[in-house]
């Protein structure tokens, strides 16, 4: 009951910092009668200064300093109660306005060529400015001037200014909703693995006894098909997903195609495998057996049933769909479900038979992820992140990009601030759900050997993942910049697992992936073919010790 309220309480403090981020409000040019006028979104900080409403703002006079960046404190020029715009670079934001503070301005709009959002500076600076601070892009402030320039032209007049702050938006749970989204497939991946382990365990000496041909239906796949990853494929991975990232920025026009076929095909199997699972669990599951094309290569669908050829033919429908309008506005429902079946078929079937080799896998890539968004902007010609540039597709001249982002729109729209999606990359649930999965396993091992029924480690690890990902969202927030949500997940979820071995005297028998057994319980615990060789050499070796 803990750990739930203990989730609880993060999703809640998760609440409160979505709610108290980026502050964004309008800038309004009009004439003398206020009958013409134009509006720009600007963003805010109202640290420095509270900004009125709309009801309570008042019209005031301005001057452009623009393209001056306001870095010195130049004391001769008196702007008397004026909105002073400057241009962004060379200072901070509470240098320029503190200058133009004591040069009487009553506030100052910096123009920015990129992005805009809410102006940070020093709690202590906060306490000596008294003037507003406003942000907005080069493309309103050109809007702003050409307004200017024409009534000017028109009626030899200068144009008023009006700032104020936009209305309060209703809480978009859409950020919330993603992360536990994220959470829910990364638990239910893991937990399918320990089933299917359990599965295999569980049948492991019954092959050949006539039941063989129940077992091989198309979709109903061979435990066994689940793979163990050891410490050197964990290597070799994390390479190659190196190399494969290098040659989708160099040539992402051409390999972004490749992609999205590779993801149509794997997500239509996965999709596959998730509905003929789920529909198993139900009534309406169908017996009756078909003839199937016998494959050589393929000698677990020798037989199929007519309800896994009716969902498989669903699952082409809905990946097909998603392949024909992924450029439309709703197509992120459609990739989200593609995207979760995939991850949850992935993280079921492939193991990591040890803490060793599962600790290995998330340490390479805890430091790939540093090094491809915060390193590489220092040696990219243009100053990007290879990793963002190839997740976004970023200047590739193409509208095309991979799928390998979860999507959740706002649901509310604001007229101004940003209104990106939340995303989050299958890598940020599939490889924490791999090591998920070895701790929902490791319990199955424990209650085998204990015969005390335990899931302490998968729970634990449910609980390090929300934390996690809990962490990449206030990093988000304070920095106001994309985060490698790896960077906190493998953390939180590696050293939880390594306290709570330790706290159990558990600290060797994980990084061997099988429990300590005492010579009354040694064969207790018979390790599913599909395990790797070498660790029931290491099982063998220790119990002829034992004895």
């Amino acid at each position: 009951m803990s750990h739930h309220c203990w989730i609880a309480s993060l999703l809640t403090l998760l609440v409160y910092t979505q709610s108290t981020r980026a502050q964004y409000g309008y800038i309004r040019f009009s004439d003398v009668t206020n009958t013409s006028s134009v509006k720009v979104c600007s963003a805010y900080n109202d640290l420095f200064k509270p900004v009125p409403s709309q009801a309570a703002s008042i019209p005031r006079s301005f001057a452009s300093n623009y393209p001056n960046e306001s870095c010195s404190n130049d004391t001769t020029s008196q702007y008397n109660g004026q909105v002073v715009f400057v241009k962004r670079g060379n200072c901070t934001f509470a240098q320029k306005a503190r200058n133009l503070q004591n040069q009487s301005a009553s506030g100052v709009v910096v123009v920015s060529d990129t992005d805009y959002f809410p102006p940070p500076a020093e709690k202590s600076e906060y306490d000596e400015i008294n003037i507003f601070v406003f942000l907005i892009t080069k493309k309103s402030f050109d809007l702003l001037m050409e307004f200017q320039q024409n009534l000017i032209n028109s009626d030899n007049e200068e144009p008023l200014l009006w700032l104020y702050a936009g209305e309060k938006q209703p809480y978009d749970f859409s950020s919330p909703l993603l992360l536990l989204f994220a959470v829910v497939i990364c638990s239910a991946g893991a937990w399918w693995q320990k089933v299917r382990y359990m599965s295999l365990r569980s049948s492991g000496n019954q092959e050949g006894s006539g039941d063989g041909e129940e077992n091989n239906q198309i979709g109903d796949l061979d435990p066994q098909a689940g793979r163990n990853m050891s410490t050197t494929h964990a290597v070799v991975y994390v390479s190659f997903c190196s190399v494969t990232l290098l040659l989708m920025y160099k040539f992402y026009s051409y390999l972004v195609y490749f992609a999205i076929a590779t993801f149509f095909i794997g997500s239509t199997f996965a999709l596959f495998q998730v509905l003929h699972a789920a529909s198993k669990r139900t009534k309406f599951f169908a017996s009756a057996r078909v003839p199937y094309c016998r494959i050589e290569a393929c000698p677990n669908f020798k037989h199929f049933s007519f309800c896994g050829f009716m969902l498989f033919l669903c699952a082409v429908a809905i990946s097909s769909t998603w392949l024909i309008y992924r450029h439309s506005a709703h197509s992120w429902i459609l990739l989200d479900l593609l995207g979760a079946s995939f991850c949850m078929f992935f993280v079921s079937m492939i193991r990591m038979p040890n803490f060793k080799t599962s600790g290995t896998l998330l340490s390479l890539l805890f430091f790939y992820d540093i090094f491809y968004v915060f390193l590489t902007p220092y040696l990219t010609p243009s100053g990007e992140s290879i990793m963002v540039a190839v997740a976004t597709g970023a200047g590739s001249g193409t509208e095309e990009e991979i799928p390998g982002m979860f999507k959740m729109p706002k649901f509310f729209t604001p007229e101004c601030g940003t209104n990106s999606p939340g995303m989050i990359g299958f890598g940020d649930i599939v490889f924490p759900g791999l090591h998920l999965g070895f701790c929902a396993v490791w319990d199955s091992k424990l209650t085998i050997t204990t015969s005390a029924k335990t899931n302490i480690y998968y729970i634990t690890g449910v609980a390090a993942y929300a934390m996690g990902l809990f962490l990449t969202s206030v990093a988000l927030f304070l920095m106001e910049m994309g985060q490698p949500a790896l960077l906190y997940i493998v953390p939180c979820m590696l050293l939880t697992t390594l306290a709570v071995s330790w706290l159990r005297g558990e600290v060797k028998a994980i990084f061997r992936g099988f429990p300590d057994m005492t010579l009354e319980n040694k064969h207790e615990l018979q390790l599913p073919s599909g395990e790797s060789g070498e660790q029931n050499s290491l099982l063998s070796e220790t119990l002829t010790t034992e004895i």
